[in-house]
């Protein structure tokens, strides 16, 4: 198994926590404030990776 936090790669980091927080949008948003967290932790990795330009 490849740990990705040792790799210094701030893209392949933000890649893989969007893929993770999308899954768990995809499986576990059965309540508001669960829809409304998991939309808030996208769009937060969004301006992250905005403001790294090079992500």
């Amino acid at each position: 198994m490849y740990d990705i936090s040792k790799s210094g790669d701030l893209s392949l980091l933000l890649e893989e926590e969007r893929c993770l927080v999308e899954n768990d949008f995809l499986r576990y948003a059965n309540s508001k404030a669960m829809v409304g967290s998991l939309k808030t932790a996208l769009t937060e990795i969004g301006v992250i990776k905005k403001h790294c330009g090079a992500c």
